[in-house]
């Protein structure tokens, strides 16, 4: 109740900053989770409702979570091209399905979208709430820079109005002095010989002109001044706060970033992995749960006795949550292993592929591919049966721990884990391998 209650409070908002557009039938629960962290946010069903308030809040961060990517493709589309709205500085985010997390991914790396998230089913509520806060900072950021420049440019063009000002004042101030001084000339004559007035009325007529035209000079480099900061100006916002990329070459169809890949894997792979992650619910389960059989996994057998080695061990750290993938690299840096990383397992199969590792480290949620697949995929495709993979988990269920061994996993290491343990299951890791080396060897 706690949780429907925050989101009618969120749904309240007179003046949101962020819009939330989902399909009539669809409720993933992203509605919660930004309502819990959001004051300026409401959630609108798509019709013509959702137009009209995108019309009247003019919202900053768009989120769009229709039944598929190609339907929210479509509805944003059709707000830039038929309704002609969101013609000022938005950003949009892609919420979307386990199954079309590569779509969204190719979508938001062409720029079109800001970023991509899978809301069906939610595994990393987390990762949500950081996409809204590097928005908001840096929406926060550039309306500042707007504003200061703004101030800037304001300021600017008040002075180059009071220079013209005073230059039109001295040019009227110069020529009363000079119809003054011709004025006098003729009162006062010569007294008899050369007319004077006529010897100096040619020159002071030449001062005259030549005084005007600087001053004239003076004040069209003034206006050109300030059309050109005017022009600036508009440069400048625009680079500031940049509209939405308009969509332009989008995939429209149920390709992923893995099929646009030129290196990526055979195409029957590719329909395996697709096949294997068809049930979202287990999918999600093999996100959620990990590995716990002392058993079968690793255990407290003991510390095996350090051997001298001519070259650091290659290990391959695959997470995408980039902090936990540096304090992990860290640690194995610091125990002298040489640390390569990777930040999904599409992009750890391909760095295989280059570099020989003794050890994988593997997250078992990610996108583009996961850890389970992304393990068969070494044990299968690659060859690589010998190679010890352990899972980065943070969950203690027995009941899975089968499934994940067959499916070539070989331990697990707790999120999160302190040095000592980390360090501990690697060094149990790399002797048992050494172990089966020597025994096939003998």
């Amino acid at each position: 109740m706690a949780g429907k209650s925050s989101v009618k409070s969120a749904l309240a908002s007179r003046h949101p900053q962020i819009l939330l557009i989902h399909s009539v039938d669809l409720e993933s629960g992203a509605a919660v989770i930004v309502s819990q962290h959001m004051e300026d946010f409401r959630a609108f069903k798509e019709g013509e409702k959702a137009i009209e308030a995108i019309k009247e809040f003019q919202p900053k961060i768009l989120l769009l979570e229709l039944n598929s990517v190609k339907e929210s493709i479509a509805f944003y589309v059709s707000l830039v091209k038929e309704h002609n709205l969101l013609t000022y500085p938005h950003q949009v985010v892609l919420l979307c399905g386990n199954k079309e997390a590569g779509l969204a991914y190719a979508v938001c790396a062409k720029g079109t979208f800001y970023d991509y998230f899978v809301s069906r089913p939610i595994y990393e509520k987390f990762r949500l709430k950081s996409i809204l806060n590097n928005l908001t900072k840096m929406l926060d950021i550039q309306q500042e820079a707007t504003t200061l420049n703004d101030s800037y440019i304001n300021a600017l063009d008040t002075d180059i109005d009071e220079l013209i000002d005073e230059a039109n004042s001295f040019q009227d101030s110069i020529q009363n002095s000079i119809k003054n001084c011709r004025t006098a000339l003729v009162n006062t004559g010569t007294g008899g010989g050369e007319d004077v007035t006529e010897v100096l009325s040619p020159l002071i007529s030449q001062i005259e002109d030549e005084v005007h035209k600087s001053l004239q000079a003076f004040i069209e480099n003034l206006t050109k001044q300030k059309k050109s900061n005017q022009v600036h100006n508009k440069a400048l916002k625009k680079s500031v706060t940049p509209e939405c990329k308009f969509i332009k070459d989008i995939p429209m169809e149920d390709e992923t970033a893995l099929e646009a890949e030129s290196d990526s894997p055979p195409s029957d792979a590719l329909l395996e992995q697709a096949a294997e992650q068809q049930d979202e619910e287990a999918a999600r389960l093999l996100a959620e749960q990990a590995l716990l059989n002392e058993d079968i996994l690793l255990g407290d057998e003991g510390a095996v006795e350090s051997v001298e080695k001519p070259k650091p061990k290659k290990i391959l750290v695959v997470e995408d949550n980039h902090i936990y993938r540096d304090m992990i690299k860290k640690i194995l840096t610091g125990g002298g292993y040489e640390v390569v990383e990777a930040g999904n397992g599409m992009e750890a199969i391909k760095t295989s592929a280059k570099i020989k590792f003794d050890l994988i480290l593997m997250d078992l949620f990610m996108p583009e591919l996961d850890g389970l697949n992304a393990t068969k995929q070494f044990r299968k495709r690659m060859g690589k049966k010998d190679l010890p993979i352990l899972a980065l988990t943070g969950n203690k269920n027995k009941d899975l721990v089968m499934k994940w061994v067959s499916s070539g996993i070989n331990g697990y290491i707790m999120k999160p884990s302190s040095k000592e343990k980390i360090i501990e299951a690697v060094e149990e890791a790399l002797s048992k391998k050494e172990m089966r080396a020597k025994k096939e060897g003998a």
